[in-house]
This record gives structure tokens, sequence and C-alpha cells, in this order.
């Protein structure tokens, strides 16, 4: 009996040991500097580039026949950027300018409904229409004539002051008031209301009704009655007064 080779033994794999597992970082490193030395670098792909498996693989083939297969464009340039026509440039930029030329010319419409297309204006350089009554012997121009769309005519007047908290005071309303009887009195119809506007956007609507008429005329015969002295003549008041070349008891 020769020397007999001794029996080798059979290992069993458990089913574990021959699923792959997934390469660690460390790993990765050192097969990536295998294939560098190589010659045979894989290109990485950015993680926002869906680039086809089958790209990469038929690179690779292509890489050991000699040649090199182009990426597609999306990989070589990174993130595609898609930039638009001028034509729809110009039809947008349209666009936008009829929209903002349709908003004015509603909210336009919308203040012409409110408070009626403008008629004429009190300007400087231009003054407004001058309304006269020979019957109550008063005359004035209002800042503004507005005409509403059933035809009437509505007095604005401006003031250049704060609006007031407490709301116009008495002055205030009797002016515009003065303004709607003088409209009344030219146009032969009753204007619906006037409206009183002050320098920080504030503005009321004083209706006209037959009270504010009669307290209108109360306030014209007061004016037309001689004075009873009731405001004591001073140099102070009297001086910045327009009436004191015609008033007889005028302190300067």
């Amino acid at each position: 009996m020769g020397d007999r080779e001794p029996a080798r033994g059979v290992c069993l794999l458990s089913p574990g040991l021959l699923v792959p597992r997934a390469p660690s970082a460390r790993g990765s490193r050192g097969l990536e500097r295998g294939r560098c030395r190589r010659g045979r670098t894989i290109p990485r792909a950015h993680p926002d580039d869906a680039i086809p498996a089958r790209a990469v693989v038929d690179r690779m083939v292509d890489s050991r026949r000699g040649g090199v297969a182009p990426l597609p464009a999306r990989a070589r340039s990174g993130r595609s950027t898609m930039i638009p026509p001028p034509w729809i440039l110009v039809i947008l930029a349209a666009g936008g300018i009829m929209f903002v030329a349709g908003v004015v010319a509603l909210a336009r419409r919308r203040q012409q409904q409110r408070s009626g297309r403008l008629l004429q204006a009190d300007l400087p350089n231009h003054p407004g229409m001058l309304l006269r009554s020979p019957r109550f012997r008063i005359a004035g121009r209002p800042d503004e004539l507005r005409v509403l769309p059933d035809g009437r005519w509505v007095p604005v007047e401006l003031k250049s002051r704060a609006t007031p908290r407490a709301g116009p005071p008495a002055s205030h309303r009797i002016q515009i008031a003065a303004y709607c009887l003088l409209v009344e009195e030219t146009t032969g119809r009753a204007p619906p209301y006037g409206l009183l506007r002050y320098g920080d956007g504030g503005e009321f609507r004083i209706d006209w009704t037959s009270e504010l008429r009669h307290r209108v005329i109360d306030v014209r015969r007061e004016m037309a009655a001689p004075y009873d002295g009731r405001a004591l003549p001073s140099p102070g008041r009297c001086s910045g007064c327009a009436w004191r070349k015609s008033c007889d008891r005028a302190a300067v």
C-alpha cells in the first residue's frame, strides 16, 4: 500500500454567503483606484442626471473595443436649461400690458359709476365753470363737476387738510351744500349729493336733501341781513379777512 492522499474535507457554504454584499465606501475607493491604474475609468454621473443603465454598459463595452461612446447631452452638460423662444416672451409681455390696462380701465369705470365722469375742473390756468344763481344772488366755482350716468351733475370740493376725525365741519358742509344749490339752479335738476375730498384721501358724501337746502337758504338770508356785531373786530382777524375792504367795522 503506497502513500495515500489524505482525504479532503467538503465544506458546505451557507446560502447567505452566496449573496453578493454591497461594497463599502473603502472597498469602492480601492476598486476605483484599481480601475484608474488599468486605464478603464467608468465616469460617475450626477445623482440628478437620469442616465439609463444601458448607456453606461454600452460605454464600458466600447471602451474595451477602443472607442468611446458619447454620453447623452444631459450627462455632458449637467442640468438641462430650457430657454423659451423670443416670440413667447413677446406674447407674455403683451399679455401683461393688456392685463394692467384692463385693471386700470376697470378701476376708472368703477370710479365713474360711483362719483361720475369728470366734466370740468377748476385749475389755476384754466378756471372752471362759474355757477350763478340770480334768485339767491350767489355764485361759485366748484373744484370739480362730475356727471352721473343719468345726466345729473355732482359738485366736488377738494380740501388740502387731513380728514377730520369727527367728520366734516359745519362750514365745509354749508360750502358743498351751496354748490349743490348752484347746480340745481343752473341745470334745473337737483344733484343727489355733493362730495368732500381731503388731502389724505378721505371722502364724504353729503346728501342733498330738502333740509340741507333750507339750511343753505337760511344762511344766505343771515348773510344778507345787517351785521349784528356778534364777532368783535380785531387786527388779527381783520387783517386776513377777504371782506375787510367792504366791511364797515374792519379794525384795519
